[in-house]
């Protein structure tokens, strides 16, 4: 349970985790793993899990967002992402570039846009 002071997080059904900061909604995460096959409505991913294709996706559903993938080989995979606004999102691939998590960070800014439906 979070207190709507300090930091906090949870996760909802859909498997979205949210994290508080002073009693503001500032990230909102998804792990790929907790929802398996099921459609992400995050950023119009769907059922996408390839880089190539979720990057497409993502682009289709925010024209406007300027995706940048660095694929220099990291320990962690790859990391693609993108400024909204004030706030910024990153999608996080691992080394065979399938999709691991999904995050957007400054999520307030960005509220009034449904990004985060798992079907």
């Amino acid at each position: 349970m979070c207190r709507w002071k300090g930091e906090c997080t949870y996760i909802d059904a859909s498997d979205v985790e949210h994290y508080f900061a002073e009693g503001e909604l500032v990230v909102k995460s998804l792990q790929i793993g907790r929802v398996g096959a099921r459609p992400i409505v995050a950023l119009g991913i769907g059922t996408a899990r390839r880089l190539d294709e979720v990057v497409k996706r993502v682009k289709r559903f925010l024209p406007e967002a300027e995706v940048d993938c660095d694929d220099r080989p990291a320990a962690d995979g790859i990391t693609c992402s993108a400024r909204l606004g004030e706030g910024w999102f990153k999608l996080f691939f691992d080394d065979s570039q399938r999709l691991k998590e999904v995050r957007i960070d400054a999520y307030q800014i960005h509220a009034s846009i449904h990004f985060w439906n798992v079907r």
